[in-house]
C-alpha cells in the first residue's frame, strides 16, 4: 500500500499523518459534532490523545506489512491542510475479501466534496490492487451528511437500524 502514498485526488492528497497534524486533530475532536458523530473518541480530547493517535499509525509501523494486516490509516489533505483522516480495513475469516471504511473531516472541511472523492478512488484502488469483491462503511442514521457522501462516492445503503 505504502508504494501508492501520497495519493492524490483532485486538490486532495492522502499522506501519512505526522507530528504537524496534532493540533487539527485536536481541534476536529473537539468540536461536539464529530464527537457525536464517532464512538471510538475520548473526550475531551487532548493532544496527547493526538499524538498517540499519530504514533499509532506511523509509516514505520505500515512498512513491511500487507493489505490486509492492519487497519490503514492516512491523514486527509486538501489545499495543504491537514483536514482529516481515511482509513480501511480488511474484515477477518469468512469476510476477508471485504474492506471497511472510516473517515472524518476536520468541522472547516465538510461539506466541500472531499470524502466523496476520496472514498471513490481509494474504493477503485483496493478493487484494482487485492482480492477485494466487497466494500463498506457504518455510518449513523443521523449523520445524513456522511450517508449522502457514501452515495457520491457509489455505495448503496443496505439497512437503517
Amino acid at each position: 500500500m505504502l508504494e501508492h502514498i501520497p495519493f492524490s485526488v483532485d486538490d486532495i492528497v492522502l499522506r501519512p499523518l505526522c507530528k504537524q497534524d496534532a493540533d487539527r486533530i485536536v481541534e476536529a475532536m473537539d468540536e461536539q459534532s464529530t464527537l457525536y458523530m464517532t464512538d471510538r473518541i475520548p473526550f475531551p480530547y487532548t493532544l496527547d490523545d493526538a499524538h498517540q493517535f499519530i504514533d499509532m499509525n506511523t509509516v514505520d509501523k505500515m512498512a513491511g506489512k500487507g493489505w490486509k494486516d492492519i487497519e490503514w490509516v492516512f491523514a486527509v489533505e486538501h489545499d495543504g491542510v491537514f483536514s482529516g483522516a481515511f482509513s480501511f480495513r480488511f474484515q477477518n475469516d469468512l469476510e476477508s475479501k471485504t474492506v471497511e471504511i472510516g473517515y472524518w473531516l476536520h468541522p472547516s472541511k465538510r461539506g466541500l466534496g472531499i470524502m466523496p472523492k476520496v472514498t471513490r478512488a481509494i474504493v477503485d484502488l483496493l478493487f484494482k490492487e487485492t482480492d477485494c469483491i466487497r466494500a463498506q462503511a457504518k455510518a449513523f442514521q443521523v449523520n445524513k451528511a456522511s450517508i449522502r457522501a457514501l452515495e457520491k462516492a457509489g455505495f448503496t445503503l443496505e439497512q437503517d437500524l
